[in-house]
């Protein structure tokens, strides 16, 4: 995922990226509570998609979904801890 967000996030413009990172976010929050499968890859799979997003909506660009981010980042951290 993280390879194709890179090459597919320079290529397009400013609003795609955008697009294109709300759609990781969504998937990522729904591939974080998903309840099947194995519990630590998709907890794995959200963190590499939050961190993607974080690339996109900066602090200094969109403070509130960069905090948004930060926080479903911090939560997933934390689920993937235990």
């Amino acid at each position: 995922m993280r390879n194709w967000a890179v090459a597919t996030l320079t290529s397009v413009t400013q609003e795609q990226a955008q697009e294109v990172a709300a759609a990781i976010g969504n998937f990522s929050n729904g591939i974080r509570e998903f309840p099947l499968g194995n519990r630590a890859s998709n907890v794995e799979i959200a963190i590499t998609g939050y961190s993607i997003v974080a690339t996109v909506f900066t602090c200094e660009a969109f403070p509130r979904n960069w905090a948004l981010t930060q926080n479903y980042l911090g939560e997933a951290y934390t689920n993937f801890i235990k």
